[in-house]
């Protein structure tokens, strides 16, 4: 199922904010969820009055996401799948660099004191 989240200029925090309450209700019930914004540029574009109509998007919203619900297909392995399966993650340990003198107050007044 798919929902299309619309809402007028201003209010996309709000819509946002709905949108991610009804993914965790969904998911509390039981549901698969996935939040899509990259439908908004075809929905918003120059076609936007036969989506208006054909999705009954009030007059004056323009779409913010497409909130999808289902349920688990069990058929694809995530790890063969490299469109809708997790991608893999670098470690920790490629992706930061921790420079010399950054913490918190603590772990400085830490240092300090090892220092004297």
């Amino acid at each position: 199922m798919a929902i299309i989240i619309s809402c007028q200029d201003g209010s996309e925090f709000d819509a946002g904010l709905a949108c991610q309450n009804m993914a965790a209700e969904a998911q509390l019930l039981g549901y698969g969820t996935k939040i899509l914004a990259s439908p908004t540029i075809a929905l918003n574009g120059e076609k936007q009055e036969e989506y208006r109509q054909l999705l009954s998007i009030p007059e004056g919203q323009s779409v913010v996401a497409v909130l999808l619900v289902g349920t688990e297909d069990t058929s694809v392995s995530a790890k063969t799948d490299g469109v809708t399966g997790p991608s893999e993650r670098s470690p920790y340990e490629e992706m930061v660099t921790v420079l010399a003198g950054s913490g918190t107050d603590e772990t400085l007044k830490d240092e300090e004191t090892a220092e004297e």
